[in-house]
């Protein structure tokens, strides 16, 4: 893949196209998604309270150097059915998030499949040397997905989240991954 900075990103896996997105672009494939709980919650922010504005303005705009949205379109359909979100910041580490806001979805190895893609890009494109994400501990899928994708535990933050269905102060587990753990995993699974 040759792709310059700042300008838009395209990936591929068997089963989705992962395409960069801009804020109004976000706005108009996501903005259903703020109204269910169970696709809010488990980023501690509350269903049901944006606007079209303040969903855009939650946005940062992206730029496609240090921040990047990528929506995940299953090559079957025209209408996206989630989001990977990446930034990175000035030490080169990228922070990763991702929600699938299409229920059909769950369950069905998305999160697997289109992150080893993402996680592709930012270490053989960006060259970052870490990668890593912060779910809450309530957020079982989301820790599957970690550590199915082979990613170490760094840590529990405990009661560093809010959980805004409770109100309750929740724990937040830190996953992370190395570029060298990256390609030794990819470098087994090919020998394998």
């Amino acid at each position: 893949m040759t792709w310059k900075p700042g300008q838009p990103v395209r990936l591929e896996t068997e089963r989705f196209l992962l395409r960069t997105l801009n804020r109004l672009q976000i706005v108009r494939y996501t903005y259903e998604w703020s109204f269910d709980p169970e696709v809010m919650n488990p980023f501690g922010l509350e269903a049901g309270i944006w606007s079209r504005r303040k969903w855009y303005r939650r946005f940062k705009k992206a730029d496609n150097r240090r921040r990047f949205y990528f929506g995940i379109w299953p090559k079957v359909s025209d209408k996206p059915i989630g989001m990977e979100v990446v930034d990175v910041d000035s030490r080169r580490v990228a922070t990763l998030s991702i929600v699938i806001g299409d229920r059909r979805w769950w369950g069905k190895g998305v999160v697997q499949e289109t992150r080893r893609a993402v996680i592709a890009f930012i270490f053989e494109q960006l060259q970052c040397p870490r990668v890593w994400g912060m779910p809450t501990a309530r957020n079982f899928p989301s820790i599957f997905n970690y550590q199915k994708l082979g990613f170490t535990c760094e840590g529990i933050l405990r009661q560093h989240g809010i959980d805004p269905a409770t109100r309750q102060r929740c724990d937040i587990i830190v996953y992370s991954m190395l570029r060298d753990e990256w390609l030794e995993k990819n470098r087994r699974e090919a020998a394998a």
